[in-house]
């Protein structure tokens, strides 16, 4: 459940109501207008779409441990002592990408949170005089 969504769904029939809609049809009218009802086919559809991006991350952390997996019995059939130390901390590391307690880093440029645009500090100096 979506807090900010219930919250928006109850002041949008509460305004209908101190308008006085009191049928479900027109309760239902407002929310439509309000842009909070969803058709079934884009219910099925955002559904589907969340299901595919958790399989996607499902695939890519299994392909990260398999190639750390992999990575450490390398280091492994090289019997050297050093190597052994290495192999072991790559599959304490796979282990735990494989259960999900660890994530891969994301790539900078896909977040959210990027931005082209320059920062104050990155812009050259104003002269001052």
């Amino acid at each position: 459940m979506n807090a900010q969504r219930v919250r928006a769904a109850a002041g949008a029939l509460h305004a209908a109501m101190e308008r006085g809609a009191a049928t479900p049809a027109e309760l239902a009218y407002d929310l439509e207008a309000a842009g909070l009802l969803q058709s079934p086919e884009s219910t099925a559809e955002l559904t589907r779409l969340r299901a595919r991006v958790v399989q996607l991350e499902a695939d890519r952390y299994a392909e990260v441990s398999a190639w750390l997996y992999k990575k450490a019995r390398e280091y492994r059939s090289t019997r050297n002592r050093e190597h052994s130390v290495q192999a072991e901390v790559l599959e304490r590391m796979a282990s735990k990408v494989a259960r999900g307690a660890i994530r891969p880093a994301e790539n900078p440029h896909d977040s959210p949170l990027h931005h082209d645009y320059r920062l104050g500090r990155e812009l050259p100096e104003v002269p001052r005089g």
